[in-house]
């Protein structure tokens, strides 16, 4: 059905916007359960956050998607769920094994992919900071480990919100530091701090306004471990 097109009968569901959720809303709606569904979109082209556009130069710019994890062509539910909704047409793109290159003023960072990678190469570069850049990761494991309960915070009962907000202070307390405060903590050298934090422009906000629980969410898709990407490049600044 194109955009000119009305459709005849009954509509079962009628999804607004056509971004990733909505299109895999619509899809599995049809598939699966049989039902007629009406896709609205306002843009001439489908696609939401995976849309790209290109500048001079030859810079290709994604507007939201840029890189996802490898649960995605892996086995499980969010793989099972795009092979359902296309029909299995689907295909990613692998990232090469060095996958972006920060630049800063004086000196560059080669990401590879793989969370031992990412460790590697920054102990080799930056020993000193080795105990640091362990213990950061471990703290990126224990902010992103409560982002069930934050999720579902609101829908939970009462006393099950507290007891668990409470189990879990800790980890609230550390997710809810901004992550300048945090670097200021953890590192001294701050060049790592501009490595650590060069993601900064995917949840938004600068370090100084960030919480740390946004930013453990996104090193913990990145490199657990990026396998696609839909652009074909992205400029990373220092924070």
């Amino acid at each position: 059905m194109t955009g000119r097109s009305t459709p005849g009968g009954d509509l079962d569901v009628v999804v607004i916007g056509s971004g990733p959720g909505g299109l895999m809303a619509a899809a599995l709606l049809a598939r699966l359960e049989g039902k007629r569904v009406l896709v609205l979109e306002r843009h001439y082209r489908l696609g939401g956050f995976t849309h790209t556009f290109e500048r001079p130069g030859g810079f290709c710019w994604d507007v939201g998607v840029h890189y996802i994890g490898k649960e995605i062509v892996t086995p499980g539910v969010a793989a099972d769920a795009f092979r359902v909704a296309t029909g299995g047409a689907l295909r990613f793109s692998p990232l090469p094994d060095t996958f972006e290159r920060l630049r800063f003023s004086g000196f560059e960072f080669e990401m590879r992919a793989g969370r031992e990678n990412l460790v590697e190469d920054l102990t080799r570069v930056f020993p000193a900071e080795a105990k640091a850049i362990r213990a950061w990761l471990a703290d990126v494991d224990r902010a992103a480990s409560v982002s069930a309960v934050r999720v579902m915070s609101g829908a939970l009962p009462g006393p099950i919100r507290r007891v668990a907000r409470a189990a879990m202070a800790g980890r609230f307390a550390l997710g809810d530091l901004s992550l300048r405060d945090y670097l200021a903590r953890r590192f001294d050298d701050p060049r790592v701090w501009a490595v650590v934090a060069a993601r900064w422009g995917d949840h938004g906000l600068p370090p100084s306004l960030c919480a740390f629980f946004a930013h453990a969410m996104i090193i913990r898709t990145i490199w657990m471990a990026p396998s696609t990407r839909w652009a074909r490049r992205q400029v990373s600044r220092a924070p």
